[in-house]
């Protein structure tokens, strides 16, 4: 593609340093859980990417996609990966032949529904794609970032784009996070709370950003530091 011109590729780095506009983007299900967090990777409706979305639009909330002749308003998560697909239980096509804006079938004036089912059992349906504020997650006492990419907005590195990856561990599903003890579940989910083969990977993810959070925060020795005592932690357990 062609490269942004200096000005404008200046204030685009700038709006995306500005930490206390950035939007954390979730896909929640009805009983409050965040099942999957949004990173610039994640995929919309519109088949279009997080980052090819005006991430920047705090004030309005309508992140709509940027992409050229696409009618995309407002960015909303599809469950994809790679060449995968959902089928719409209305009109039994794909989500790709579904109108971009108001995703209503081709044909028969209904709007998209699937049964396509999440980890947490909840079909496509019962979710939302939501977008809010660190304020408004602190005041829900749901997470915000990790200590290593709080360091990186302190230093006024983009993080705006990053949407609702606080760190590594947001990479597993909410159900795992729950799983491994690094969430509570809503209570109206009843979840108990116990491994369930989720533990081992998510305490990995937990691992590298307490690593990093060290490496970043205090230096390379106490990355290495925070290391030894994962690793020690890990042989006692065993």
């Amino acid at each position: 593609g062609t490269p942004l011109p200096e000005p404008v590729y200046a204030e685009l780095r700038r709006r995306a340093a500005d930490a206390s506009k950035r939007l954390y983007v979730y896909w929640r299900n009805a009983a409050g859980l965040d099942c999957k967090a949004i990173g610039p990777q994640s995929k919309c409706f519109c088949e279009h990417r997080y980052n090819e979305h005006d991430w920047c639009a705090f004030d309005s909330r309508r992140v709509r996609c940027k992409m050229p002749r696409c009618g995309c308003t407002c960015f909303s998560y599809v469950p994809v990966r790679g060449s995968q697909d959902v089928k719409c239980s209305s009109c039994r096509r794909s989500y790709t032949e579904h109108n971009v804006s108001d995703h209503s079938c081709p044909k028969n004036g209904t709007k998209f529904a699937s049964s396509y089912t999440c980890s947490c059992s909840a079909t496509y349906n019962e979710h939302a794609t939501v977008l809010e504020s660190r304020v408004e997650r602190e005041a829900a006492g749901r997470p915000v970032d990790r200590g290593w990419l709080e360091q990186a907005s302190r230093e006024g590195l983009p993080v705006c784009h990053m949407g609702g990856i606080l760190g590594f561990a947001s990479l597993a599903d909410g159900v795992d996070r729950v799983y491994a003890g690094l969430e509570d579940a809503p209570a109206s989910m009843g979840m108990a709370v116990a491994d369930q083969g989720a533990s081992r990977m998510v305490q990995r993810l937990r691992t590298e950003d307490n690593v990093s959070t060290a490496s970043v925060v205090h230096g390379r020795a106490a990355g290495f530091q925070a290391l030894a005592d994962s690793r020690a932690a890990r042989s006692s357990e065993s």
